[in-house]
C-alpha cells in the first residue's frame, strides 16, 4: 500500500463544508479478506474500541473496508473521534486507487492514524509481526502533545455555540484567535482554569457579537484580482481599513505587506488574523481551495464571476463542470448573497446551490439577458450595462444608473469590455454590502489599473509612440478579451502586433485554440517561452504557432524563446501609431529589459515611473 498524495483541507472544501483530511492511496491489490485475516483485524478493533461492537466490526469484505475501519478507530483510540471516514474508489485506468475522506481534529495525529492502519492491514495480510503497543504509545506521545486542557474545551465549545469563528494560531500552541480582524479576540488555553468558562467568553464577546468582521471573496477563470482590488478600493474611499489577498500580494489598507501568489489558505488567514482589518477582500483561487480548502466557514459576499477552460487535466479537475464544482464553493459558501454572472449558464447553475438564506444577485453585460430580466421581474436585485454605456443597479422595478463605462480608467475608454463587467460585479458586491450608489461611482473612477494598483493587469505604456498594453492573459478566453479590446482601441492604418505565451502546464487543444485566437487578430505575431511547468522546452511555442499558422499561412510569425527579446523583437516590428500586445508572464524587470534592447533611455523612463509606483506601495 502506498500513500501517493495527503492534503489537509483546513476550512470548507469540494467534498465537505468542514475541514476533511484527505489522502491518495494505491493499495496495490484490493482484495477479499480471509476469515482468518478478518479475525485478526477484528481483534485489533476491540482493542482500539473496547466493549463496542458497532459496524466497523462487521462485513468487512475487502482491504479498503478494514483499513477505514481502521483509520476511524484509532482516531477514537487517541481520544480525536471523527465524526465521518470513508472511501471512495476511484475509476478506471486506477482500478485499485481509492480516496479517503475523513474529518480530523489534528493533524499530526490524523496522520499517524492513516501510517499505522497501513501498518496494521499491511502486517495482516501478509502475516508480518507489528509491535502494535510501540505503535500506540507513538500515537499517545502525539495526541497528549495536541489535547486541550478540559476547561479550555468548554469556552471553545461555547464559542463554536455562538458561531465564533476560531483558529488555533500555531498547532501545538495553546493560542486561540475568536473572531476575525478588529472583532478578534486572543485566547490561551491554560491546563487549568476556572470552572465557569461561559463567564470567559461573555467578558470577550457580548452577547450578540460573534466576532466577524465583512468577508467578501471573489473567484471566477478570470478578472479575480482586477475585482478584488476594484472592491478593496472603494471600501477604502468610503473609510474602511480592508485587508485584501490577491495573486499579486497581501495588502492591508492598501498597504502592501507581503508579494507573490497570495490568492489561497494562508494569505486569507494572515488577513482574517489582522487584528487591525475591518473588511477583508479575499481572491480565491482554484489552487488554493484545492490544496488547503478555505480559510473561513462562511463570507458574507461570496463571488463568480466566470467559469471557463484553464487548468483542465490538473488536480483531477477534468471538465468545466468540475472547475464549476471548485469555484462554486464561494458561492455555496455565502451566507447572504452570492453575485453571479448571468452571461455563464455555468454560474447561473450555481443559484440552485446556495445556502436557503443566501440571496442571488446577477450582473450581466447584456441588458437583455433572459436570466437578468427573470431574475428582476421577481423583484431581486442586479447590475448591467445599459445600451447607452451606463452601469445600471437595480433592485426589482427600481433601476439607478451609476457610473459610465468609459468614465473608468481601468475600461480604457470602455474598450476594455472584460473590465466593465468586474466593475458590475464590484458594483453589485458594494451595493449589496449597503453602500450608496453615488460613493460607488465616485471611488470607481479613481481606480486606475496601472503598475501601482493592478501590476501586469491591462497596463499601458508607450515606447516610440507605440502603445504597449501588458497584460497577464493566460487561457482562451482571456486571450479573446484582451484580442477583443485591442482590435477595439485600433485606429486608422495602425497594425495590431502580439508578443504572447502561454503557462506549460495547459492542455495542447488549450494552447492550439490560443494560438488561432492569436492568428486572427495581430498582424505580426511573436511567440516565447517563460513558465514551462515541465514541459519540453519548444513544446509550447510549438502549439501556439501551430495554431495560429492553421487560421493565417500567409502572417509573419515568429518563434523567439526569450521573454526579453520576444519583447525586443515586437517593438522593433512595431511603428509609431501600432499597438503591440505583451502578454507578460514575466516580471516588470523583464518588461523593462526587454525595451532597454531597443530603447535605453526609454528604459529608464519606464523603470523610475514602476520604481515610483512600487515605492509608493
Amino acid at each position: 500500500m502506498k500513500i501517493l498524495d495527503s492534503r489537509f483541507l483546513r476550512g470548507p472544501n469540494i467534498y465537505r463544508m468542514g475541514p476533511c483530511f484527505v489522502s491518495l492511496l494505491d493499495l496495490q491489490g484490493d482484495r477479499k479478506i480471509e476469515a482468518e485475516e478478518l479475525q485478526a483485524g477484528a481483534a485489533l478493533l476491540q482493542t482500539l474500541m473496547p466493549g463496542r461492537s458497532p459496524p466497523e466490526f462487521i462485513d468487512i469484505n475487502e482491504t479498503a473496508q478494514l483499513l477505514v475501519r481502521l483509520m476511524f478507530a484509532t482516531q477514537v483510540w487517541a481520544g480525536f473521534p471523527p465524526t465521518f471516514c470513508d472511501m471512495v474508489k476511484l475509476s478506471p485506468p486506477a482500478p485499485e486507487r481509492y480516496r479517503l475522506l475523513c474529518d480530523y481534529h489534528h493533524e499530526a495525529v490524523a496522520d499517524e492514524a492513516l501510517r499505522l492502519s497501513i501498518e496494521c492491514v499491511t502486517a495482516i495480510l501478509n502475516q508480518q509481526p507489528l509491535d502494535f503497543k510501540a505503535r500506540l504509545a507513538k500515537l499517545r506521545e502525539l495526541a497528549d502533545a495536541r489535547a486541550i486542557a478540559p476547561a479550555a474545551q468548554v469556552v471553545l465549545r461555547a464559542a463554536r455555540q455562538r458561531d465564533i469563528p476560531i483558529l488555533r494560531l500555531e498547532e501545538d500552541g495553546p493560542y486561540f484567535a475568536l473572531g476575525w480582524g478588529v472583532n478578534q479576540q486572543h485566547y490561551q488555553a491554560w491546563p487549568t482554569g476556572c470552572n465557569d468558562r461561559a463567564l470567559a467568553l461573555s467578558a470577550m464577546f457580548a452577547e450578540n457579537n460573534d466576532g466577524r468582521i465583512p468577508v467578501v471573496a471573489v473567484t471566477g477563470t478570470n478578472g479575480k484580482t482586477t475585482t478584488t482590488l476594484l472592491i478593496s478600493h472603494v471600501l477604502r474611499g468610503c473609510g474602511a481599513r480592508t485587508g485584501t489577498t490577491t495573486t499579486q500580494g497581501i495588502y492591508i489598507d492598501g498597504q502592501c505587506v507581503e508579494r507573490g501568489d497570495c490568492s489561497g489558505y494562508w494569505s486569507a488567514r494572515r488577513v482574517l488574523t489582522d487584528r487591525s482589518v475591518e473588511v477583508a477582500t479575499l481572491e480565491t483561487a482554484r489552487g488554493g481551495i484545492l490544496k488547503r480548502g478555505l480559510a473561513f466557514d462562511r463570507c458574507d459576499v461570496g463571488v463568480v464571476l466566470n467559469v471557463s477552460s484553464d487548468h483542465l487535466g490538473l488536480d483531477g479537475v477534468e471538465t468545466l463542470n468540475d472547475l464549476a464544482h471548485v469555484k462554486g464553493l464561494v458561492a455555496r459558501c455565502a451566507r447572504y448573497t452570492a453575485v453571479l454572472n448571468a452571461d455563464d449558464p455555468l454560474c447561473v447553475l450555481m443559484r440552485d446551490t446556495l445556502s436557503p438564506d443566501c440571496k442571488p444577485v446577477f450582473f450581466a453585460m447584456d441588458p437583455r439577458n433572459q436570466v437578468l430580466l427573470d431574475h428582476f421581474r421577481g423583484g431581486a436585485a442586479g447590475a448591467y450595462l445599459n445600451d447607452e454605456g451606463w452601469l445600471i443597479w437595480c433592485r426589482g422595478s427600481k433601476c439607478t444608473k451609476v457610473v459610465r463605462a468609459t468614465d473608468l480608467p481601468f475600461t480604457m475608454q470602455g474598450h476594455a469590455r472584460h473590465n466593465t463587467a468586474n466593475a458590475l460585479a464590484a458594483l453589485a458586491v458594494l451595493c449589496c454590502l449597503g453602500f450608496e450608489t453615488a460613493e460607488i461611482a465616485r471611488s470607481l473612477t479613481g481606480f486606475v489599473s496601472d503598475a501601482q494598483t493592478n501590476p501586469l493587469r491591462g497596463n499601458l505604456f508607450e515606447v516610440d509612440g507605440v502603445k504597449l498594453i501588458v497584460d497577464y492573459a493566460h487561457n482562451v478566453v482571456a486571450y479573446r478579451a484582451v484580442c477583443e479590446m485591442a482590435r477595439s482601441m485600433q485606429k486608422g492604418t495602425a497594425r495590431l502586433l502580439g508578443v504572447v505565451t502561454s503557462p506549460g502546464d495547459r492542455r495542447y487543444e488549450d494552447l492550439y485554440e490560443m494560438g488561432q485566437v492569436c492568428g486572427r487578430t495581430f498582424d505580426e505575431l511573436v511567440v516565447y517561452e517563460q513558465d514551462p511547468r515541465g514541459r519540453c522546452a519548444g513544446t509550447i511555442t510549438h502549439e501556439i504557432l501551430r495554431g495560429a499558422s492553421s487560421v493565417a499561412p500567409g502572417k509573419l510569425l515568429h518563434n523567439e524563446p526569450s521573454i526579453r527579446h520576444a519583447l525586443w523583437r515586437g517593438l522593433t516590428a512595431a511603428n509609431s501609431g501600432d499597438l503591440l500586445v505583451f502578454t507578460c508572464a514575466g516580471t516588470f524587470e523583464d518588461l523593462v529589459e526587454g525595451i532597454r534592447l531597443k530603447n535605453p533611455a526609454e528604459a529608464e523612463r519606464i523603470a523610475r515611473e514602476v520604481s515610483t509606483l512600487h515605492s509608493a506601495t
